[in-house]
């Protein structure tokens, strides 16, 4: 794996995370909570279930994610997951900012779920604004 990371520059490493839709995803989820693989394959219903677990193990492996200790399957974002996530968030929200622009469109202000959210309220959120939103 390393010797294929020093052959791309380190603007395509971090693009080669936003660009896959499912990843950037995930990682979205995570900023909110920690949650397992069966609440993010709800949450991230436009992939397989296998799709998802594939890009989790991915993820793990790059240092993105990391288990919850003491928390049966759950996961978290690490610090470099914190990171990428504020990351793909700022672009999401300007690039919503900029095609309204475009279009003459007011912003609306983006409201983040609260921590505690039912798994049906996220669902909302996810069909309501991430879908919307963020294409995700």
């Amino acid at each position: 794996m390393l010797d294929s990371i020093k052959k791309i520059s380190c603007f395509d490493y971090t693009c080669g995370f936003l660009n896959n839709k499912c990843q950037s995803a995930i990682i979205l989820w995570l900023g909110f909570r920690p949650f397992n693989a069966n609440e993010l394959k709800l949450l991230i219903d436009d992939f397989s279930g296998e799709e998802v677990m594939a890009n989790l193990d991915q993820l793990k492996l790059a240092g993105i994610i990391e288990p919850v200790p003491n928390k049966e399957e759950k996961w978290n974002l690490s610090e470099s997951g914190w990171e990428l996530h504020e990351l793909i968030l700022n672009v999401a929200i300007w690039g919503y900012h900029q095609m309204n622009d475009l279009e003459g469109k007011e912003n609306n202000l983006i409201i983040e779920p609260d921590k505690a959210a039912s798994m049906g309220e996220l669902v909302r959120y996810r069909d309501e604004f991430m879908k919307k939103y963020l294409g995700i």
